[in-house]
């Protein structure tokens, strides 16, 4: 049996066109950061998710929220500033 695994990663220039992020199962992976997702929870179409998160200097639990707005687009929101979200998409291979 053959197993193929696609390696996934940033482009070496991709600091200089914003911060963004790869998911992989129960894995986030940022430029400085890698987190473990350890709780997810679905509510009117808002993601509210609790993650373990490490980078070269320190671990943290982190907390977001997102909106999905199609299968390509994501929104996070901040519940403590309504007026704030930042919009991500999902990068073509």
């Amino acid at each position: 049996m053959v197993h193929l695994h696609r390696y996934v990663t940033f482009r070496p220039d991709s600091d200089q066109y914003g911060s963004g992020f790869i998911v992989e199962g129960d894995y986030i992976r940022g430029q400085l950061q890698k987190c473990r997702i350890k709780l997810r929870k679905e509510v009117a179409g808002t993601i509210h998710v609790v993650a373990s998160c490490a980078s070269d200097i320190m671990l943290s639990n982190m907390q977001f929220s997102v909106e999905v707005v199609d299968n390509d687009n994501i929104v996070r929101i901040f519940p403590e500033m309504p007026d704030m979200s930042l919009p991500h998409a999902r990068c073509a291979f």
